[in-house]
Formats: structure tokens, sequence, C-alpha cells
């Protein structure tokens, strides 16, 4: 009972309070121009939405103690109405009215509707944009919406027939409209995988990925996989990268190192995930070089001691990258004396050097060296070649070294010319004068047909005598060493006058042919 009886007292404050929309102005007895109007204008128009503010927390009031739900203020603030007009006036002069209508909110007003009805006696002058509705005695306005914090102002004007006060009221309805904002973010996900695009084989280089939140929102769990081509291998690391979660326009960067096992072509791929449901993917391609140098070394298969042995090397730059700063070295094998090199060959020590700065790829160099060889066997020869970021290369060409087989044989009689019947000794000797062991050496003679064989000596092999050739042949000596000497005596006695020869024939295994030596003899009688 006793909130009814405050209801009750309520809804009187509140028709007290809105019993009317008309704000006098002071008493004027006509308008007059100038600004004070404007002024007291703005006056009004905020005393009048106080006064709207204040209604509208006692229909609240009323409402919550009554049970029913409060109705809905405008969120941010409500829609106010003025009217002005001038305190007096004459018959039948028109009064004009400005009806002044304000959004005093931060969102569009919709659906307002404002109307005035006209006191009994008083009739329209001028409605302006105004309906006018005869039977009912009201003037209406309609505003589908009104932007936020915006005004709009209607006038119109009456006349009045008689004398008195009139009032006129102006009224205001709208759809009051309660908002809640919700941001729906989208975020989206880029990515960017860069590296070099030529590497050098061998060496680990890096490679810059990146995830951008280009969306609205937080893209959260973002993980990054790395795919990379066959050859590639990740230093120390995972192909899997954790990027976290990236608020809106942000930009994370990670970075790995990669090392390349094998030429050609490369591919670095990223798939990037993340949350809520976003995927999106990038990767980089390139070339992995590599300095390649090849080395070719061709000499003579055979030489004989004291001549000289020429050599070349060619070296080829075959890989698909500048092979830099190329060195070859050329170690002088034991036994050998230096004689000349192409250019830009230099000893240097034991050995020779070309520096051949940088090779391009398809680009070749010759090069020369002749040495003498004073040893026999096989001379190895062997040149090697090595630039920065290559391993080193060897070639080798092998020469058979020989001494000359130089074996000496002169035959020599002791006395001439001879008697009939008289005897003479032919000396055979045979020297070593090469560097090298002759071997299998045979020594036999074809003695004179004037004569008869008496008799033989050597203290290194026996002689047989075949009477029917009148040959003489000695046992084969093994080895006859440098600087040795053999002599074989040989006797004979002649038996008949004229010219007479021996013939002395030396063979050995080092020479395929008869070296002969030959002595005559003048026989008298």
């Amino acid at each position: 009972m006793r909130r009814s009886t405050f209801a009750l007292f309520l809804a009187f404050l509140l028709l007290a309070a809105g019993c009317s929309t008309n704000q006098r102005d002071e008493p004027e007895p006509r308008p007059r121009a100038g600004g004070g109007g404007d002024a007291r204008a703005s006056e009004l128009e905020a005393a009048l939405a106080e006064r709207d503010r204040t209604i509208a927390e006692l229909r609240r009031r009323i409402s919550e103690l009554e049970g029913r739900p409060a109705p809905v203020p405008a969120a941010g603030g409500a829609v106010s109405v003025s009217i002005q007009a001038p305190s007096d006036t004459f018959p039948g002069e028109p009064v004009p009215y400005r009806v002044t209508v304000a959004n005093n909110q931060d969102r569009p007003a919709v659906d307002v509707s404002v109307w005035a009805v006209l006191a009994p006696g008083m009739e329209p002058a001028d409605t302006g944009t105004g309906q006018w509705d005869a039977a009912s005695r009201t003037l209406r306005w309609g505003i589908p919406s009104m932007a936020p914090r915006a005004t709009e102002v209607f006038q119109f004007s009456t006349a009045a027939a008689a004398t008195g006060d009139y009032e006129h009221c102006v009224h205001l309805s709208h759809r009051a409209t309660a908002c809640a904002t919700v941001r729906v973010n989208q975020p989206a996900l880029a990515c960017q995988v860069s590296a070099a695009e030529v590497q050098l084989l061998g060496h680990a280089f890096a490679v810059s990925i990146a995830v951008i939140n280009t969306g609205t929102g937080v893209a959260g769990n973002v993980v990054g996989d790395l795919t990379l081509s066959q050859g590639l291998g990740i230093s120390g690391g995972s192909n899997q990268v954790d990027f976290g979660s990236i608020p809106a326009g942000q930009r994370v960067e990670r970075q790995i190192q990669v090392t390349p096992a094998a030429p050609g072509p490369y591919q670095v791929e990223m798939a990037v995930r993340g949350a809520p449901g976003l995927a999106t993917a990038c990767g980089v391609q390139g070339q992995v070089v590599f300095p390649q140098l090849e080395i070719v070394k061709t000499g003579p298969p055979l030489r004989f001691q004291g001549q000289t042995v020429e050599y070349r090397i060619q070296v080829a730059s075959t890989g698909t990258t500048v092979a830099r700063n190329v060195v070859v070295d050329d170690p002088l094998p034991p036994g050998t004396r230096f004689l000349s090199s192409s250019e830009p060959g230099r000893p240097a020590g034991n050995s020779v050097q070309w520096s051949l700065g940088d090779l391009e790829p398809g680009q070749s160099r010759e090069m020369s060296l002749v040495l003498a060889a004073d040893l026999e066997g096989i001379l190895r020869n062997c040149a090697r070649v090595q630039a920065v970021d290559v391993p080193p290369k060897e070639a080798c060409a092998e020469t058979e070294i020989r001494y000359v087989p130089a074996m000496l044989i002169t035959n020599e009689d002791s006395a001439d010319p001879v008697e009939v019947g008289s005897e003479t000794v032919y000396t055979v000797r045979i020297k070593n004068e090469g560097m090298k062991v002759t071997t299998n050496v045979v020594v036999r003679c074809d003695l004179p047909g004037e004569g008869e064989y008496v008799g033989s000596e050597c203290a290194a092999a026996t002689g047989a005598h075949d009477p029917a050739a009148n040959r003489l042949v000695f046992s084969p000596i093994p080895a006859v060493r440098p600087g040795e000497e053999v002599a074989f005596r040989i006797r004979v006695r002649f038996t008949q006058p004229g010219s007479a020869v021996c013939s002395a024939v030396m063979t050995f295994a080092e020479f395929t042919k008869e070296v002969r030596s030959e002595e005559g003899t003048t026989i008298y009688q």
C-alpha cells in the first residue's frame, strides 16, 4: 500500500514536470533583432534536455515500484525536443514557433516523431514542413533517422482571433535502442622465406623465415613446418618452428642455418598453421654451385739417362662457379733436375709452382715442365692443383728411364806382319762404358783361314773351338758392371801367306744386334 502511494506521488511529480514543454522567454513587447535570442535558445534547449532526463528517471522508478519492466533508455543518452515562441502578440498577427529536436546520444536515433496540438482559437498560419491534421488539430513532423549528436529544427506559425493565453506543447517519441558491440575478428596469416639465390656447396647459409598477421585479432599457436629439398640439412635445429601468438599487424621472424650437401637447385618451403583454422605457405628457391677443377698430366713413356723429359699439365675449371686462387704445384721426383717451365711457373724449393689466379667455369690453362733424369727406373711425376673451397686434385705421369747399354769391343793383334809358321795373339777387350749392367755377354771369334787355332785364355769365360767352322766361342758372362773390362786372348799360328782377318763378335741381352770388331794381319813367306 505504501508502495502504491509513493508511486502516485512520483506520478504527480511526473505530470508536474511534463505538463508543458513550452519555456517562455522573459516578457518582450515584440521580437527584437540581434544575437540575444540565440543565447537564450541554447539555455532553453539545455533546460529542456535536463527536464527530459528527469522525466525518464521518474518513469523508471514508477515502473520499479509497480513491478513493471522499466523502459529501456537510449544507450548513451536520449532525444530531446524544445519549443520557442514570443511571449505576447496581437489578434490576427502570425506567431512564429521554433521546434528543435536534438539527438544527445552517440548513435543514430530512428523513427523520431514530433507533434504539436494547437489550442482552440489558434489556427495555423504556416505549417512549414509539418503535416496538418485539422480533425485532431495536430501538426506532425517525422524524422526516420538522426545522426549521433545531430539537431533538427522545424518552424511553423499560428494566428489567434481573440485575446487570451494560448499554450502550445510539443511532444516527441522515438524508438529506444540499447546496443552491445561485439567485434568479430578474422586473423589472417602470410609468410615469407628468403635466402640468397646462389649458395656454395658445403657452406652453411642463413634462411630467414617470417610470419605476418595481416588480419584482425590474434592468431594463436602459429607453427611453421619446413620442407627442404634433397641435399639440404638444417644445422642444429628442427624442421618445425614455433612462432607463438601473433597480434594483428605484427611480424615474427626466425632464422635457420642450412648446409647444402649436393649441387643443383635447392628449395626451402614452409607450411604455416595457426588458430583459428589458419593456414598459408611460402618458400624460396635457389641454386647450389660449386667450384671444381680437373687436372691431366702427360709425359713420354720412355727416356734414356741424360735425355730431357718434358711433361704437359692441363687444368680445367669444370664446376658451376669460379675457382679462385688456383695454384698448381709439381714436386720434382728424386733423381731429376729442373731445366725449364712455362710461364708463370717458378721453382719453389724442390718443386715448381704456377699461380693461375681465378678460372671461370669452362676455362682451362696448359703448362709444361722439362726435367733431366739421372737415375734408371720408373720416374713418377705428379702435379697437384688446388683453389679456394676446392679439394686438391692430383694427376701423375710415369716415364721409364733407362741407361744406355754402352758396350765397347776392340780387337788387336800382337805382331803384324807375321811370317808363315809364326804366331800372333789377338787380344779382344770388351768394356761397359755405360751406367747400366749388361747381362749374358757372349764373345766369339771367327779365326782367319790362313792360320790355325793354338789356344785362348779369359778370366771370365772359357773358350770352345769349332775346327770345322774355325770359330772360337766363349761361354756367356752373366753380367758386366759399368766400367768393368774383360780381356780375351786367342793364339793363332799362320800356315800360309796372305791377308788374314780375325773377326771378334759380341752380343748381350740389352742389345739386339751383334757388335763386331775386326783386326787384319799380313802373313808373308
